[in-house]
């Protein structure tokens, strides 16, 4: 899960919340999240990745699927992926995504 910063990024925006307060509620820095959203620090504790999730009021495992990429699919997998992503991500957006 190379992009879970970058999925972190996506729902914080969509959220509509700072990076201070996410942080805040998930007991790290505002500078610890921006690394991790920027991908500058990949080894996050499945902790901290709880944490976030929990300040962002999102289910890890909706936050697991946004950051999945076609390497994360094995190979006989791939097309399959790649017709569902756009379907599940809206759903995403429609059910955990506050507006």
């Amino acid at each position: 899960m190379k992009n879970i910063g970058k999925a972190i990024h996506e729902v914080r925006r969509k959220q509509k919340m700072s990076q201070i307060e996410v942080a805040q509620k998930s007991g790290i820095t505002r500078t610890y999240l921006s690394l991790i959203e920027t991908g500058k620090r990949l080894n996050v504790s499945s902790d901290v990745i709880e944490k976030i999730c929990v300040a962002m009021e999102i289910p890890q495992v909706v936050l697991d699927f946004m950051s999945m990429d076609l390497s994360d699919v094995a190979e006989n997998k791939k097309d399959s992926f790649k017709d569902i992503k756009p379907a599940v991500n809206a759903l995403i957006d429609e059910f955990f995504v506050k507006k």
